[in-house]
């Protein structure tokens, strides 16, 4: 990727959800290795500008380019963390079972691969859960899961991880332990996180 290109550059861009403008006229470019903070009111647009810049809404004025090309073509190269992943207590998946579920965009149908369970145990090993991989995705703290959802991301390999509120419930060592490992992940990739906090 040329360094000089912008890994995000959105000009001009408005969207609204019925007739409601929730952005209007967002300029933003992105360039390789930042780590970027969006912040934000509750209901600011925030999770709707990660929604665009990973090409599940359309705005309804102005570009969005993502590493060169559209959200949707660019969709491989970005991981993204939800704001929230609700889990039931009786859900049977393993960590290693939610962390695979970020490699399904390699392949669709079919068992895993060994390079995809190798790339889930990589991930789980940077955000520091290596020996963590059979124990129930239900049963661990809010930060262990935040950083299976991280390593689930990572699993998919990107150049762009896109996190959504991360820190949002987890206390404060746990938020602590987040940033820092946020900040190791930047050394290797591009970070936007979107928060309604500056703490």
């Amino acid at each position: 990727m040329d360094k000089t290109v912008p890994v995000i550059d959105i000009r001009d861009v408005c969207f609204a959800y019925d007739d409601e403008e929730v952005l209007h006229n967002i300029n933003l470019q992105v360039q390789a290795g930042v780590f970027a903070v969006v912040v934000g009111p509750n209901g600011g647009g925030k999770t709707t500008l990660l929604r665009l810049i990973l090409g599940l809404l359309t705005p309804r004025f102005g570009d969005i380019v993502v590493f060169g090309r559209s959200p949707a073509a660019a969709r491989r190269l970005v991981g993204y963390v939800p704001q929230a992943l609700h889990v039931d207590a009786q859900f049977p998946a393993t960590v290693l079972d939610v962390v695979l579920m970020g490699r399904v965009d390699r392949h669709r149908f079919g068992p895993y691969r060994r390079a995809d369970r190798e790339a889930a145990q990589d991930a789980l090993q940077r955000v520091g859960l290596g020996n963590h991989r059979s124990r129930s995705f239900s049963a661990l703290s809010g930060g262990e899961r935040q950083r299976v959802l991280i390593a689930q991301a990572l699993a998919s390999e990107p150049e762009l991880l896109l996190l959504d509120e991360p820190g949002a419930n987890l206390d404060p060592e746990s938020r602590h332990q987040l940033y820092s490992l946020l900040r190791e992940l930047n050394r290797r990739l591009t970070i936007i996180l979107v928060s309604h906090n500056l703490k």
